[in-house]
């Protein structure tokens, strides 16, 4: 129920290895010795400045006893460079000082890399809310999947495994990025939202743990367990056809649709497009003079496996737009052009 342990040198020395064989050996061997030495022990200081209803804060830090850290100096990228710790005292007053406002904008967060994408799921707590109760929790389960699990886990949705060349690729690789497939996006449009949150980990963690403990019955466990995989399974049932025909796409060897006639105008101009938005394909008349007769706006049509979902009116023969009801949970179809609704197979 936990992490194997790590690598570790042997009392055998290694004799006739090459210079990067020795490289490697060394490096296993000092992080395995590090382990005995004594804590890296700092010298810091938090400290706020409050001026005109403002308050800046600041921290320093100096290293008082390197410990471990004078075996893995060339290690320390986490860490940084010490900064001086400032001579402060509690109540000092400052001359105003010469400072410059630079004018910045935002950038959107990094795109993942293999390598930043296992240390996220390392410290999957991190990309959780600080007010959400399975932060801890999460910290405590160090994170998604083991060690030894999580280059697989990366490999299953790459689908990069020998053996798995006819698996649709979930995420692929641009550069040194890691960017979703659309098929990637539609499998999490399609499935419950709660399997796409590191809760789920969590929650499996802590009830792992108090079996472990004796706290929690197995069989009670397994209930819960195959009730919420039964749902899911009913869940996801419900959009197999979407899923499929978007897997179909791409096993074809390309998400390119052709345009196809678009009923209002009758020309080649209908055009499969992605909303980010809500994370389907719809289709759309690429002809911007092309609009409904009644209403003056562009007709959309639903994506049904990668092609336009298009009903006429029985009565005026144009198009009709598809609604869907929460309250009953179910498809609509209206006629604009009618201010009707119709019946249509």
């Amino acid at each position: 129920m936990s992490a194997h342990h790590a690598i570790i040198p042997t009392g055998v020395v290694p004799k006739d290895i090459s210079e990067s064989e020795k490289k490697i050996y060394d490096m296993i061997a000092t992080r395995y010795i590090i382990q005995f030495f004594p804590p890296c022990i700092y010298d810091a200081i938090q400290y706020e400045l409050k001026t005109q209803g403002y308050v800046f804060a600041g921290s320093g830090k100096a290293m008082a006893q390197p410990g471990w850290r004078s075996l893995a100096a060339s290690d320390d990228k986490e860490e940084g460079t010490d900064k001086a710790i400032p001579s402060l005292m509690v109540g000092d007053v400052f001359s105003l000082p010469i400072y410059i406002i630079d004018s910045k904008k935002t950038k959107p967060p990094k795109r993942f890399t293999e390598g930043t994408l296992l240390a996220a799921m390392t410290n999957i707590w991190r990309f959780v809310s600080p007010d959400n109760p399975n932060r801890e929790r999460l910290k405590e389960c160090k994170g998604i999947g083991t060690p030894a699990t999580r280059d697989g886990i990366i490999a299953d949705l790459m689908a990069t495994k020998s053996g798995k060349a006819s698996i649709v690729p979930c995420i692929q690789k641009k550069g040194k990025e890691l960017v979703p497939t659309d098929f990637g996006m539609n499998i999490i449009a399609n499935i419950h939202e709660s399997l796409t949150k590191a809760d789920m980990t969590a929650e499996m963690e802590y009830h792992l743990a108090a079996i472990a403990d004796g706290k929690m019955q197995l069989a009670d466990f397994m209930k819960e367990t195959t009730a919420m995989v039964l749902q899911n399974i009913a869940f996801a049932e419900s959009s197999a056809d979407s899923l499929a025909a978007t897997s179909q796409g791409l096993r074809s060897g390309s998400e390119d649709v052709p345009p196809v006639e678009c009923p209002l105008c009758h020309k080649t101009t209908l055009a499969r497009k992605y909303s980010p938005k809500t994370k389907k394909h719809f289709w759309v008349c690429s002809e911007k003079s092309c609009v409904h007769p009644q209403s003056g706006k562009p007709m959309f049509y639903a994506d049904y496996r990668s092609k336009p979902l298009i009903k006429l009116c029985p009565d005026c023969n144009h198009p009709l737009s598809k609604l869907h009801s929460k309250k009953t949970n179910q498809d609509y179809w209206f006629c604009p052009t009618c201010n009707q609704f119709k019946k249509v197979k």
